[in-house]
This record gives C-alpha cells, structure tokens and sequence, in this order.
C-alpha cells in the first residue's frame, strides 16, 4: 500500500509539493531540478556524506598505521618488518577485501601514524583535509612546512 501524507495524496506528490511541482512536465521537471539545486536537497547531503566517509577512513588508517608501528613492529624497523607487514597486508585484504589494504597503503598507514604520532592533533585536521591531502604532506621532510601547509590547507 503506498504511503499517504497528511492530506491523503500519495508521500511523494507531498514531497514534489515541496518544492512547487504537481506534474512534472519538461519545463517543470527543470523547475524542480533547479529548486533542489537552490535549496541544496542533493549537493549538501552528498558532501556531507563524502566528508564523512573521508574522516572515518582517513581516522581508521592512522589508528591501523598506529597500531602496526607498535603493537606488531614495536616501534622498530627490522628487515623482518617488512615480511611481518606483508603478512598483516594480506590478512586484512582476506577479511575486507583488496580495496585500501594494498601493502603500498599500508606502508603509507604507517608512515602517516608515525609522521603525524599524536592523534590529538590529527583529530581536528582529518575533520577538513582528506587522505590525500596527508600523502601529499607526508612527502615533506621538513616538519614545519608540513605543519605550515596542513594549517593552510585546513583554513582554505
């Protein structure tokens, strides 16, 4: 049984209703397209859900990084760190799958726990720069330009 609104038409010509459209014809149908475009229906949910999806990422590799620099190595670099990463690489991608645990991201996990070690100050910037803001950042030997350009980057 489709859903009734208040005034007993149908919940989508309610909702259509909103937005001033009863029929969608060509001419209104850009009319609606238009509205939502104004009233920010579309763009804003998908930006907020894409700014969601890049902290929780972003948040989880640099707790995974974090996590391996010293829980699995002991905060060390031993040649057989690098069979023992390999080894965590594949486990992760048989339990979640191939997409972000490629070993390459893994390295990149560990180097951003360990360039950027206290999450305290990372917090506030994953809310505003995604994962590859960081990458870019890392690449910076200098900790002051990559402070410098974290700080601008999160202003802009």
């Amino acid at each position: 049984m489709p859903r009734v609104s208040a005034r007993g038409l149908p919940a989508h010509r309610t909702a259509l209703r909103l937005y001033g459209v009863t029929k969608i014809s060509p001419l209104r149908g850009e009319r609606f397209v238009r509205n939502v475009q104004k009233h920010s229906a579309i763009p804003n949910p998908r930006r907020h859900v894409a700014a969601t999806a890049n902290y929780a990422l972003t948040t989880m590799y640099w707790h995974i990084g974090e996590r391996i620099n010293r829980e699995v190595l002991g905060n060390e670099r031993a040649e057989y760190g690098k069979q023992i990463v390999s080894t965590v690489s594949t486990q992760l991608q048989t339990e979640y799958g191939k997409k972000g645990f490629e070993l390459r991201n893994i390295w990149r996990m560990m180097q951003f726990a360990q360039t950027f070690p206290d999450f305290q100050i990372v917090s506030p910037l994953v809310s505003k720069l995604s994962w590859t803001h960081f990458l870019i950042v890392m690449t910076l030997k200098d900790q002051l330009q990559r402070e410098f350009y974290l700080t601008m980057a999160a202003v802009e």
